[in-house]
């Protein structure tokens, strides 16, 4: 199975992932914030590597919140490859879980992904759909929601992202809305189980759909 974002140590999870698809020479860096236990990759560590500086070696709330001092380190990552290849696309695993609005240091960090020549950065950990945008050449979204991920506590709806690539960078997106039965059914009497259906959403399913995009300042694209 190929992979990206993780290794044995921090130069094996920086490296991109390279894969050629009728042509398109498509690389692929995944980073992670801050969590408590620590899941970043170090010299001698395996784990999955930081996108960006800290101020403290320990977790704190707001401790992936940027300011003037921050340094982004997928600029060095991107830098290295850009020339080589296509198309680059950066996967950060960021936000606050349940918001359905990107954090500002969400913001900060994914604009700094395309000013350094990605192509497109995907989000995810909030577990909800977050906004996605276009911004100058590149295309963000900061949460793609949840998929294969059974949760009690986040809203029913869920996409998935068609995106179609050229050799000079995105060509055409296409956003296939999906809800899914996501509550923990009581009368079951099982802790662990949650009916997870997705579906295409048709009725007042897509009525709904598209008033969570607008609320969120999305459409279809």
């Amino acid at each position: 199975m190929k992979y990206f974002g993780a290794g044995l140590n921090d130069n094996q999870a920086r490296k991109a992932l390279i894969i050629n698809v009728k042509g398109i020479r498509i690389a692929f860096l995944g980073y992670i914030m801050k969590f408590y236990p620590d899941f970043h990759s170090k010299r001698k560590r395996a784990g999955c590597p930081s996108y960006m500086s800290y101020k403290s070696k320990h977790y704190y709330p707001g401790v992936n919140d940027i300011d003037r001092t921050t340094r982004f380190y997928f600029k060095r990552d991107i830098k290295k490859i850009k020339g080589k290849y296509d198309i680059v696309i950066v996967s950060i695993h960021f936000g606050k879980e349940y918001m359905p609005f990107p954090s500002e240091y969400q913001k900060i960090a994914a604009r700094k992904a395309i000013d350094a020549g990605a192509t497109l950065v995907l989000g995810h950990h909030p577990h909800v759909i977050q906004k996605f945008e276009r911004y100058k050449k590149g295309v963000i979204f900061y949460s793609l929601g949840n998929l294969i991920f059974p949760s009690y506590f986040v809203d029913p709806y869920s996409m998935i992202a068609e995106i179609r690539l050229t050799n000079y960078g995105i060509r055409k997106i296409k956003i296939h809305p999906l809800v899914y039965k996501n509550r923990h059914d009581f009368n079951l009497g099982i802790d662990d189980y949650v009916m997870f259906m997705p579906s295409i959403p048709r009725g007042n399913w897509l009525e709904g759909y598209k008033y969570m995009l607008k609320e969120r300042g999305m459409n279809m694209i």
